[in-house]
């Protein structure tokens, strides 16, 4: 039996005994075990599972650090209004102190940020914010606010050396905030859900050849017709040039504005291999299929996904 066997029949016997746990183990002895299979065993495990394995000695600790903060998620979260006497701008403070230390935790540990792979960003302050479309918006919050809010993230993107993924949900992406994720030479995927690039922003995607990201190669991204804010989601693909996979999802019923002819001229999607389109309307394929055909953007083109519900 070859390593790899071994490792396949390792991993199928832990599948086999998470999924059915008989009969209950008194005693587990991973002793000179190869890494890989603590690996297996650990990625089976449970969150609180791995913490209490990472108690165990310092090679369980390690593999078991790595699982654990793998994903790191921070967000701006909305506190259950409904049992609070507390107004919403003494609200938003705290939970942006929240998010203060869990950047600190992160930040003043290189050891730990360093583990980080994929890293979740999103602020629910704005999606209560566009459930109140009216003018006094009790969710709408100050420009000096979201600029310390956005400082925050912004350092832990510096602090998260080996960072693979980035996940950015609900987040209206500023000028400063996408040139530090330019600066990341790891990142290879980016998802974009229901994110808001402001029109000086799309401008300087469009008029800036030098600002770009050509490491990233994976691009998902979300959009839904019932927030206009959420169509300037097309304008990432200038950012990301270099994509090989592009994922276009789309949420509601209404129709979806097209793009400013000028954005088709700009797009160059040369090395693109894999597209997927989700509940894509007729506005958004017309000028994407006239893209695809006029330029070189689907000469490298191997699999095509089209979904409509």
């Amino acid at each position: 039996m070859s390593y790899g066997q071994l490792l396949r029949c390792t991993q199928g016997v832990l599948r086999e005994l998470k999924q059915h746990p008989a009969p209950q183990f008194q005693a587990l002895r991973v002793t000179d075990l190869p890494t890989e299979i603590l690996d297996n065993i650990v990625d089976l495990a449970s969150p609180a599972q791995s913490k209490m394995l990472s108690c165990t000695c310092h090679i369980l600790n390690d593999i078991c650090q790595r699982h654990i903060f793998r994903t790191w998620r921070m967000k701006l979260h909305v506190f259950n209004l409904d049992h609070s006497t507390v107004d919403l701008p003494t609200l938003a403070c705290l939970s942006r102190k929240d998010l203060e230390r869990s950047a600190k935790f992160i930040v003043n540990n290189p050891r730990i940020s360093h583990r980080v792979q994929k890293l979740v960003l999103a602020d629910e302050w704005w999606v209560s914010r566009r459930a109140h479309p009216h003018e006094n918006n009790p969710f709408t919050l100050g420009m000096g606010f979201y600029k310390s809010f956005m400082q925050i993230f912004a350092s832990v993107l510096k602090s998260a050396t080996n960072l693979h993924t980035l996940v950015l949900c609900s987040l209206e992406l500023s000028l400063d905030f996408m040139r530090r994720v330019s600066e990341i030479p790891t990142l290879y995927t980016v998802e974009l859900h229901f994110c808001h690039i402001p029109r000086a922003v799309r401008r300087k995607f469009s008029s800036d050849a030098t600002f770009n990201c050509p490491q990233i190669s994976n691009l998902r991204i979300y959009m839904d017709s019932s927030f206009q804010e959420t169509h300037s989601r097309w304008y990432s693909l200038l950012l990301c040039s270099c994509l090989r996979t592009l994922s276009v999802i789309q949420f509601g019923m209404g129709p979806f504005p097209t793009p400013e002819q000028l954005f088709w001229k700009k797009c160059r999607l040369q090395n693109l291999e894999r597209l997927s389109l989700d509940n894509t309307g007729v506005n958004d394929l017309v000028p994407l299929t006239k893209f695809l055909s006029r330029n070189s953007a689907a000469i490298r083109l191997t699999h095509f996904k089209l979904h409509v519900d």
